[in-house]
C-alpha cells in the first residue's frame, strides 16, 4: 500500500494547519492554542503508527483507508529552547517532509513529535508554576 493511499499528506496538511491556527485566548497573543498542539501532536503519533504498520504490512487496509533536519535536533538537551523557535522547526519540518522514503518520513515524524511533546511540558510546567505563585 502507498503512503499516499493511506491519507498522510492530508493529516500532514491539517497538522500544518493546527499549527498556523493563533489562539482564541486574547491573553495568549498570537501564541498557539494547547489544544492544537496536542492535535497536531496526536496525528503526527498516527502518522507514525501508520507508516511503521505499512512497512511490516501489518495493516488492515479497509479499517484505515475508511476512517529534515539532523537527528541531533531530536535529543533531549536541559537548555530552554524559545517555544517559537520549536514552532517553527516543526513548521519546517513539515514542509520538507519525505514522503518517497519510510525512514526519513519517520525520522522526521520522531522529531516533530518530540519537539510537540516538549512545548506541551513547558507550557504545562508554566502553568504550574504560576499555579504555585
Amino acid at each position: 500500500m502507498d503512503l499516499q493511499d493511506l491519507r498522510i499528506k492530508e493529516i500532514i496538511q491539517n497538522c500544518k494547519s493546527f499549527l498556523n491556527e493563533p489562539s482564541i485566548d486574547e491573553d495568549a497573543k498570537q501564541e498557539i492554542d494547547e489544544y492544537n498542539i496536542w492535535k497536531a501532536y496526536s496525528w503526527i503519533e498516527y502518522c507514525i503508527l501508520l507508516v511503521r504498520l505499512n512497512k511490516y504490512n501489518l495493516l488492515d487496509q479497509s479499517s484505515f483507508l475508511n476512517e529534515q533536519i539532523t537527528t541531533t535536533a531530536a535529543k533531549k538537551t536541559k537548555t530552554k529552547v524559545d517555544e517559537k523557535i520549536m514552532i517553527q522547526q516543526v513548521r519546517d519540518l513539515l514542509l520538507n517532509l519525505n514522503y518517497k522514503d519510510e525512514e526519513k518520513m519517520l525520522d522526521s515524524l520522531r522529531n516533530i513529535r518530540d519537539l510537540l511533546q516538549e512545548i506541551v511540558k513547558d507550557r504545562k510546567k508554566k502553568i504550574n508554576r504560576i499555579k504555585k505563585d
